[in-house]
């Protein structure tokens, strides 16, 4: 069994706390620390959790996969999956009938996607090839996500990939088989770093369509979109004032009395300051964020919260800052920062994933899996 002392232990089965930020200790792979998220999920599937769950995935040193499954409020219990990958793609929940979550987490083994998914009580490591005519190498991780393409239709497993070419790939299950659709990259420009993908729906037809973010080499950020049966169409949607020199991450929140959903990409600039790119049913355009006291270092991911029960999900952006401490910005009114900490002795580097979970019909919590450079593992959750 691998280490799940728990630190800074929060009873959260107790009423009332207010909703605000809290920490929990997670541990580490046995003998080994956690090298690299592989994503987190809500996983509603008796057969892998008692109740609705966060389940998150590391590689570790030793590029093994690991499962960490919340057992009950104060215990988190880890499995090893038994495989070996290079690098981590992303996990997505696929929700089939009732309580059946079928998770599914997509990795590169040296030029080669792979697949670990679950059903019937087993888990299954199935090799998905690589794009026609392109290669998969080291950096090659966009993002994973579930995706309902038609109106009314079954949510579609999605991996999204960025070739040795530069060119964006998608890898999508249609019902029948595994299909690679090519999204390309920019006119007249390269893809410098990509930011992650997220599914939209489209007001014209209500399905969904896979929206791709990547900053060019022209310094722009750029947006594809596709409707995974045909190309994509590359829209330049400029850049802030100010020079980006990072990315946090980006999210889709909807909710309350806004239809529309809105999507947000979280960038640094060099003042150490927050830029946010903000996508709806009014157009495109930028937003400045402000920086936290002692300025924005390193972005740890963005993630969706539910500040009032019941009410509109927001967005969270968050980083570190030249202390280590970490920070969060959501909008209130405008744009605000507030302090989370670092209760962990360690060094914060990276998100593994975010999973919003609703223990109860009324009110959600977020889940945000952080690792440390020492290899462990801690949820900063929001409820």
């Amino acid at each position: 069994m691998a280490d799940n002392d728990q630190q800074e232990r929060t009873d959260v089965s107790a009423a009332p706390i207010p909703r605000t930020w809290h920490w929990q200790r997670v541990g580490r792979p046995e003998a080994q620390g956690a090298a690299e998220g592989a994503g987190a999920i809500t996983v509603r599937n008796p057969a892998l959790a008692p109740v609705p769950s966060p389940m998150a995935f590391v590689r570790d040193d030793g590029r093994g996969l690991w499962m960490i499954t919340q057992r009950n409020v104060l215990d988190w219990e880890w499995s090893f999956l038994d495989v070996e990958f290079d690098e981590a793609v992303g996990a997505v929940p696929l929700n089939e009938k009732g309580d059946q979550t079928r998770p599914y987490i997509f990795a590169r083994s040296g030029e080669n996607l792979w697949c670990e998914w679950y059903a019937n009580a087993k888990w299954t490591w199935s090799r998905q090839g690589a794009p026609p005519g392109a290669t998969l190498t080291v950096g090659c991780r966009v993002g994973a996500l579930t995706i309902t393409p038609e109106r009314g239709g079954i949510e579609r497993p999605c991996a999204v990939v960025l070739s040795k070419e530069r060119d964006v790939w998608a890898q999508w299950w249609d019902g029948a088989r595994w299909n690679w659709t090519a999204l390309g990259s920019p006119p007249g420009t390269s893809i410098a770093w990509t930011f992650g993908a997220v599914a939209v729906t489209d007001p014209a037809t209500g399905g969904q369509r896979l929206h791709v973010y990547a900053n060019g080499g022209d310094s722009d950020l750029w947006r594809a979109v596709s409707d995974l049966r045909s190309s994509a169409t590359w829209t330049n949607l400029g850049r802030p004032a100010p020079v980006i020199i990072g990315q946090v991450g980006m999210v889709a929140a909807r909710g309350g009395d806004r239809p529309d959903e809105r999507i947000y990409a979280f960038v640094i600039d060099t003042s150490g300051g927050l830029q946010v790119h903000v996508s709806d049913a009014a157009g495109d355009r930028w937003e400045d964020a402000g920086a936290p006291p002692t300025w924005a270092n390193l972005g740890l991911g963005a993630a969706a919260l539910q500040p009032v029960a019941q009410g509109a999900f927001q967005p969270a952006a968050l980083v570190t800052d030249f202390d280590n401490q970490v920070w969060a910005c959501t909008p209130r009114g405008g744009w605000a920062w507030y302090p989370l900490g670092n209760p962990t002795g360690g060094v914060i580097i990276d998100q593994i994933g975010a999973a919003v979970v609703e223990p109860d019909p009324k009110i959600t919590r977020t889940h945000v899996f952080l690792r440390t450079r020492e290899g462990d593992v801690y949820d900063a959750w929001y409820g």
